[in-house]
This record gives structure tokens, C-alpha cells and sequence, in this order.
């Protein structure tokens, strides 16, 4: 045992050159400063997240254009994996939940006086409370700055309001069944799937559009990044068409009947 130790020590001591200089395996990290030691972190860390593997060893390039174009690319990598990494501190791909403390914890069991109780006192003050229950069930959609509340009651009515002000944009009774409603690209526009057609109006109420291509709509998506307006009708088949041209980009039959939701994919905005 005592051998073995010794040979486990002799292994681990550092080797002396003939010119007594000592030779280590380690990197000297100690030398480094706070922010150096910070920044290799930051940098190794990046890349195990968003890294593109093995970087090229361009020390073995005798091309001196080609080694300079292959550092910058390389460069430009590490940038992007650096910019990727602190851009998690955004969330922008993660919206608000609710988290159960306990296995047994359901978090559709948690009241709205529940969250407001344990929510940041400016978080509290944005809550509001609606009573609709004539022409309803109602359906809800918010503009893409989360200000502008547009709302759609089975029965015919529609309205639109400023939820933090309480001021209230518009407000329609339409006299006939709606399935659904969406904002457009901005707050200026809202789109109605009533009962036979989908209908375009603008914020005051006034009709602007009739899309007769888009019969019996049960769901509607809008897509920003694109400027279509997604429809499911009755018999599954999906449209989108183009709000800027007022053109059917593509008409796809699910074959699946009718459908029960549609929504769109916030990573790639589809």
C-alpha cells in the first residue's frame, strides 16, 4: 500500500528539466484575472450549448487568405454562440406558467384570488374583471403589444378595449353567430368568423373586408411574420391567405373532420 502511494505521489509530482525549470500539465489558471476567468467560462459554456463542434485548427493553413477568412468565420461562430447564450436571460421563447410545488399540486385547481395574493403588488393592480354572461360563451384575443383586448361572444357581440386604461375601442352586435376572432398584424384590424363568411373590420367597428373564400371558419390564426391569415372551416380544410394581396396562398384538406384547435408554432412563427 505504502508503494503504491509512493508511486501515485511520483506520478503526480511535476518533472524538473535539466535546467531545473518545472515542467506541469495544468493550465495556470490562478494568474488570470476575475473577468479573464469569467469570459473562458462564458465562452465554454456557450459553446457546449450552441456550439458547432471541433474548432479548425488554422495553424496548419500555410494560405494566408484562406487561414485569415477560416480565424473570422470561427470568429463570427463564437459570437453567436456567445450572443445565443446570453440572449436565454430574455425568455423569449417561454411564456408564463404555473409550476406545482407538489406531485399532488393541480394548477387548475388554483383560484385567480390565489395568484393574486402571492404576484408583485404592480402585477396585482393590472388584474380586471369582466362580467359577461348574456351573449356568451366568449372567446379573447390580445394584440401583439399585449394592450388591445378583443372579444367575441357566440351570440353576436364584439368589442374591443384598452384592458389597462379600461377605455373601450369598439363595440358591434352582429346579429348572428361568431366562432372566433383575431387581431391582424396590428391593433388597427380584427378579423370575425361569423357564421357563413369571415369578416375584416377596423378599430372602429366599421366592415372592411368580406372573404367569401373562407366558408363556415370554426378557428382562425394570424400570422405576423408573414401576413397570413390562417382558417379551419367545418369540413377540416385549412387556407392561408396572404392580408397584404388579399390572395389564397395555399388551400391544404386535413381529411381529419372538423377540427377542435389551431395555433401556430412561436419558434419558427408558422
Amino acid at each position: 500500500m505504502a508503494a503504491m502511494d509512493g508511486e501515485t505521489a511520483a506520478a503526480k509530482a511535476p518533472t524538473a528539466r535539466k535546467n531545473d525549470a518545472i515542467v506541469t500539465h495544468k493550465p495556470r489558471t490562478d494568474m488570470a484575472t476575475r473577468a479573464e476567468r469569467e469570459k473562458a467560462r462564458r465562452i465554454r459554456d456557450a459553446n457546449q450549448a450552441y456550439g458547432r463542434g471541433k474548432q479548425i485548427n488554422t495553424k496548419q493553413i500555410k494560405d494566408k487568405k484562406l487561414r485569415r477568412n477560416l480565424k473570422q468565420l470561427e470568429a463570427k461562430y463564437q459570437n453567436a454562440a456567445l450572443r445565443a447564450k446570453d440572449a436565454e436571460i430574455l425568455l423569449e421563447n417561454t411564456s408564463g406558467f404555473l409550476e406545482a410545488e407538489g406531485e399532488l399540486e393541480r394548477t387548475y385547481k388554483v383560484q385567480q384570488d390565489e395568484i393574486v395574493a402571492n404576484v408583485a403588488v404592480e402585477t396585482a393592480k393590472k388584474r380586471f374583471e369582466l362580467k359577461l354572461d348574456q351573449l356568451g360563451p366568449y372567446l379573447c384575443d390580445y394584440s401583439r403589444n399585449g394592450r388591445e383586448l378583443l372579444l367575441g361572444g357566440r351570440k353576436g357581440h364584439v368589442a374591443t378595449m384598452d384592458w389597462r386604461e379600461g377605455k373601450l375601442g369598439c363595440e358591434i352586435q352582429l346579429g348572428e353567430t361568431v366562432r372566433d376572432v383575431k387581431w391582424l398584424h396590428n391593433n388597427q384590424f380584427f378579423a370575425v368568423a361569423q357564421k357563413k363568411y369571415v369578416y375584416i373590420y377596423d378599430r372602429n367597428g366599421v366592415e372592411i373586408h368580406c372573404l367569401r373564400k373562407h366558408s363556415e371558419v370554426t378557428h382562425m390564426e394570424f400570422l405576423p411574420y408573414h401576413f397570413l391569415l390562417a382558417t379551419m372551416n367545418t369540413g377540416g380544410v385549412l387556407k392561408y391567405q396572404d392580408t397584404s394581396t388579399g390572395q389564397i396562398v395555399a388551400e391544404l384538406p386535413s381529411r381529419l373532420g372538423p377540427p377542435t384547435s389551431l395555433t401556430h408554432n412561436p419558434y419558427n412563427a408558422i
